[in-house]
């Protein structure tokens, strides 16, 4: 009885809603949850960097310690590939929910269509569905359109290459005075395309698309369709709404690059709300170290006050990601003098 418990457990955290029985019903109250309203008048107070600007460095640095998420403008990626992307994916999400299941994600896999991997750490239920790509998405685009995938599977490659390419420009920018970019060797980067999902939520009066979180990442790069629901938390103004601006993207800083900045740079706290009427989408493009590399601070002449001495032990990647699916504090499991 328990391995079946167990294994209905892992399934309930894979599986997303079924949003169209859900809004069926009459709306009802959740009482754990609290408000979803973004700080309207603070909205726009994302620092927007032109990466084109001869003040880019700079701008990135204070940027990263200002809050750990800002906005870039002319960023080299073609209005037409951020729509292409949003048409293809709404493409898979439209499906019914019997065909999008084909593409599920496997116990023990990145890859696929289901819940995102939130909901096993925190336990919470959360309206949203993705689609997680790590390099082709040819295997579960062939299960979903065995013989309509090409274009998907072009779109998003592409997508990936394009966000790879400018990860690393900004990244490199950021991590200048600390050495440029990590040596990773033959090994490679480890990258993530995360296609979000939050259909129109009629069925509660209060619903989390994705609950507080911050992610592994280096970076993550974010491109919103025109419906907002990205907020981050302020220590001045709580949540604050990240509005889409066509063209531009969200960029937020991970436990990674905090690790690497000796807490310099903070690991960006946000969240999804999702809409009563609209159907909203995002991308997230993940950009990390590969899982048996070891991140530690970096100390060089620009660390001062707290940041001349190391704040977290030495970690790998993949030793961290098991931390944090057990803690989501995992920060705090490896921060020297606790």
């Amino acid at each position: 009885m328990a391995e079946v418990s167990q294994a209905s457990v892992h399934l309930r955290h894979r599986i997303p809603p079924d949003f169209y029985s859900l809004n069926s019903q009459k709306p009802f109250d959740s009482p754990h949850v609290s408000s979803f309203l973004g700080s309207e008048d603070v909205q726009n107070s994302l620092p927007v960097i032109d990466l084109n600007s001869p003040t880019v460095e700079d701008s990135l640095v204070r940027a990263c310690e200002l809050s750990g998420m800002f906005v870039v403008t002319n960023h080299g990626i073609p209005l037409g590939v951020l729509v292409g992307a949003e048409v293809e994916a709404l493409r898979f999400f439209s499906l019914p929910r019997e065909e999008k299941m084909k593409a599920l994600r496997t116990p023990g896999e990145t890859a696929g269509y289901g819940m995102a991997p939130l909901a096993a750490i925190l336990d919470e239920t959360m309206w949203h569905e993705g689609l997680t790509i790590t390099g082709s998405p040819i295997e579960h685009a062939k299960q979903v359109w065995p013989h309509e995938y090409m274009r998907f599977c072009e779109m998003m490659e592409d997508y990936q290459k394009r966000m790879k390419s400018l990860s690393e420009k900004i990244l490199g920018l950021v991590l200048k005075n600390y050495g440029g970019l990590p040596p990773f060797h033959e090994s490679g980067p480890s990258t993530a395309l995360q296609l979000n999902s939050y259909p129109a939520c009629q069925c509660l009066n209060e619903m989390i698309g994705l609950a507080p979180h911050t992610d592994t990442s280096y970076i993550t790069i974010v491109h919103q369709n025109d419906v907002t629901g990205l907020q981050l938390f302020h220590e001045q103004h709580g949540w604050i709404s990240v509005a889409p601006k066509t063209g531009s993207l969200v960029v937020n800083v991970g436990d990674m690059l905090h690790i690497v900045s000796n807490a310099r740079f903070p690991s960006a706290l946000h969240r999804a709300a999702v809409s009563r009427v609209q159907h909203r989408l995002s991308f997230a493009y993940f950009y990390g170290p590969p899982a048996d590399f070891e991140v530690s601070p970096i100390i060089n002449a620009c660390s001062s006050g707290p940041h001349q001495e190391a704040r977290f032990r030495p970690v790998t990647k993949r030793e961290f990601v098991r931390m944090k699916a057990k803690n989501v504090h995992a920060l705090s499991l490896i921060r020297k003098g606790k």
